[in-house]
């Protein structure tokens, strides 16, 4: 029986034999307005409420922007930080010269592993024991500055770190900004892959999710449309099942 921690998000868990396989390292990938940042704060939240600890790694926002995000969809993670719950590491104030509200922080992201050495520090600052949920916004950004070959080394430590810990840890690519023998490196030392998409109609954006890869575990393979309410994603995918 292969361990697991749910999604979160409806309709998710069904497709994948119950959720994400614990000690993996997921990329969730998708153009912009696709619902990627829902989708991980949402991960993240679920786990929280069921007694997970958490582990943002912030790169492309600040954390007070992250926060509101949080909170737009009525997820308050304030107690949580303040128990020690959840912690983040923050890669992106030090860069811009501000002043960050973390205990945990990055100066530079051209070298990952001091993003790995940022979340084995957090790692051991949280207060709850049990498989880490963590999230990385986004993988994409540090691809922009550090280079490939640091990148794969990166992964591959991180996916280390999410077996020896264990973790889940679910980070952001956006699609169509990388070389293309860049990202098919990339999706090779990942677990998992998750891909959300959008058209737009006439009258709406309609959207979709397609799960490519989730080693080592059966899914389903079909193109499942879902929808951003005011409590989350919700996928409309029972209906395959």
């Amino acid at each position: 029986m292969i361990p697991r921690v749910s999604t979160g998000i409806p309709g998710l868990d069904d497709l994948i034999k119950g959720g994400f396989p614990i000690s993996s390292v997921i990329l969730l990938s998708g153009t912009p307005g696709t619902g990627k940042s829902v989708f991980i704060q949402q991960f993240i939240y679920y786990g929280l409420t069921q007694g997970n600890p958490a582990i943002f790694v912030a790169v492309d926002h600040q954390l007070s922007f992250v926060r509101k995000s949080f909170d737009s969809l009525g997820w308050d993670i304030t107690k949580y930080e303040e128990n020690g719950q959840m912690l983040f590491v923050d890669c992106f104030s030090k860069r811009l010269g501000l002043k960050s509200e973390s205990k945990y922080v990055v100066d530079s992201i051209d070298n990952p592993e001091r993003i790995l050495m940022g979340i084995e520090k957090a790692h051991s600052g949280l207060s709850r024991n049990g498989p880490v949920r963590i999230v990385m916004d986004s993988m994409s950004t540090l691809l922009t500055v550090a280079e490939p070959k640091s990148m794969y080394r990166f992964i591959q430590k991180v996916h280390a770190f999410s077996e020896s810990h264990p973790a889940v840890v679910l980070a952001i690519l956006r699609a169509g900004t990388h070389h293309m023998n860049v990202q098919r490196a990339i999706e090779g030392l990942v677990d998992g892959i998750v891909a959300l998409e959008k058209t737009m109609t006439e009258k709406e954006v309609d959207r979709d999710l397609y799960i490519h890869k989730m080693h080592p575990t059966y899914h389903k393979t079909a193109c499942f449309p879902f929808k951003i309410t005011e409590n989350g994603i919700e996928l409309e995918a029972r209906k395959w099942i």
